[in-house]
């Protein structure tokens, strides 16, 4: 793997700033924006996540309200100088965008820019790893259905702004349950709408340059590596078992049999993230 870039410890001014990153990059945009968040299991990739996906949409919500209420004073070149402050590169909190950027939306109905789709939906259900003889292997790269993944990714890319007639078209995506231990679809609940701009996904394997995982490197329009030690992953994924129901000597075994392997595949097989994060701290503890 080539030399990757220095890691930068993340912060809530840095979070904000990726937001804004974010939230530029996809006014300019003529079709989705898909961004990655790989690292080992433990390393905090779904707070990140969750954190990047709430200032994203919170910039995304203030801008709309910024554009209504120009709209509302009666100024035509409002929307216009607006959508040049956020191509010239001006902050998020100044530069709303194009109302057309936000499809279906009206007074009072802010929709959200960014949606989150993570990786570990896509888990193969436990008959079907019975089936496979890879149930004490859950979480390595091939307990995984990657085509699904792939098709899923291909088609957000793809159909930027998918509709049907005059009917927005959603696309559903399954999730991971933490209490049913198994993948989950429910399309009421977690859908892609055509608002959504920006798909955030995460997961272990994202930048694993072995097939087909390698094909996800055309998908992704960026994609960045949450760092951490092993020593750090081993402690959260340990605590992540228990919480899930596993005695402590079960959640170990768990560990040294799957997960261990897991970490050292991704950082020895590793395309080269295009950004490297760092939590200085846990960031559960900071909830």
């Amino acid at each position: 793997m080539s030399l990757i870039p220095e890691a930068e410890t993340i912060t809530d001014d840095l979070l904000l700033k990726l937001a804004s990153t974010l939230f530029r990059s996809a006014m300019a945009a003529s079709r989705r924006l898909i961004l990655g968040i790989a690292g080992i299991g433990g390393a905090g990739k779904s707070t990140l996540a969750a954190r990047l996906l709430a200032a994203v949409n919170d910039a995304s919500t203030r801008s709309q309200r910024t554009i209504r209420v120009a709209g509302a004073e009666g100024s035509a070149q409002a929307p216009e100088r607006l959508t040049r402050d956020v191509r010239s590169g001006a902050s998020a909190d100044s530069s709303p965008g194009h109302p057309e950027m936000f499809p279906g939306s009206g007074r009072g109905q802010e929709k959200e820019l960014a949606v989150l789709v993570p990786m570990d939906g896509f888990h193969f259900s436990n008959a079907r790893l019975e089936q496979l003889n890879r149930r004490q292997r859950k979480g390595a790269p091939d307990t995984f259905d990657v085509d699904g993944y792939l098709a899923l990714l291909r088609r957000l890319r793809e159909e930027p702004q998918s509709k049907h007639g005059n009917r927005d078209v959603s696309i559903p995506f399954p999730v991971y349950d933490r209490d049913l231990h198994e993948p989950v679809l429910r399309p009421g609940q977690h859908a892609v709408a055509a608002h959504h701009r920006i798909v955030i996904t995460e997961g272990n394997y994202l930048l694993l340059d072995e097939s087909p995982w390698s094909q996800l490197a055309d998908l992704l329009d960026v994609c960045w590596f949450l760092d951490t030690t092993l020593e750090q992953s081993r402690e959260w994924i340990l605590a992540r078992h228990i919480r899930g129901g596993r005695s402590p000597q079960d959640a170990a075994a768990h560990y040294e049999r799957c997960d261990l392997a897991n970490a050292r595949l991704v950082h020895e097989k590793m395309r080269r993230p295009d950004r490297v994060l760092w939590w200085a701290i846990n960031p559960e503890s900071q909830i």
